[in-house]
């Protein structure tokens, strides 16, 4: 979250701006998918599975140990793509975070 004047917000904005650009030429370059796809992927929030991340070149291979990994402990419900069974493991492991409190709300309390 950003705090100040215009000119905080603005330069924040560029620095984000700089670091989706950055992210989305190195999973270009890895991948070898073009660099437009990839920018619409990122602005779509696009979640792949195991198989789709292969097949598209963002990953070599599925390992086959039969065990995969947990997922991180994250408040999922952020994303407006994530998958239905993150969601429910965030809300079941208490990872969504609650709603910062208003000014309002804090002066009253």
């Amino acid at each position: 979250m950003t705090v100040g004047d215009s000119e905080a917000h603005r330069k924040a904005a560029e620095l984000l701006e700089k670091v989706g650009r950055t992210d989305a030429e190195v999973y270009a370059t890895s991948s070898g998918q073009p660099l437009s796809r990839v920018k619409t992927w990122l602005a779509q929030e696009l979640w792949l599975d195991a198989k789709e991340s292969v097949a598209l070149g963002f990953a070599d291979q599925i390992e086959e140990s039969g065990q995969g990994e947990s997922p991180a402990k994250h408040d999922y419900s952020a994303h407006s793509g994530a998958p239905s069974a993150l969601l429910r493991l965030a809300q079941e492991n208490g990872w969504v975070a609650e709603p910062p409190k208003s000014k309002m709300e804090t002066s009253n309390a």
